[in-house]
């Protein structure tokens, strides 16, 4: 699974928000986003919800994602960036 953010507004492909099930870091899943910084942003703009159990990013653009299973994120849970044209 490779959720990607399209280039400029950092919304997922699906729409607004997402809810990627299954993911697992383990097997190579990773999520891109757009933009320098968007890294660093998702990793300081999330927050477990459902009692711990998940993870919810919300992004300046009031776009999420929310991880199911997940309990808390790592630099390690994202692909390297593309840049703000789209480019790795």
């Amino acid at each position: 699974m490779n959720a990607i953010f399209q280039p400029g507004n950092n919304r997922p492909i699906s729409g607004d928000n997402d809810t990627p099930v299954g993911f697992d870091q383990s097997v190579g899943d990773r999520i891109t986003l757009v933009g320098a910084h968007a890294r660093a942003f998702a990793i300081s703009h999330a927050v477990p919800v459902n009692g711990g159990h998940d993870t919810l990013i919300t992004f300046n653009d009031d776009s999420t994602i929310l991880l199911k299973g997940i309990s808390r994120i790592a630099a390690t849970f994202f692909a390297s960036g593309l840049g703000a044209a789209g480019f790795v």
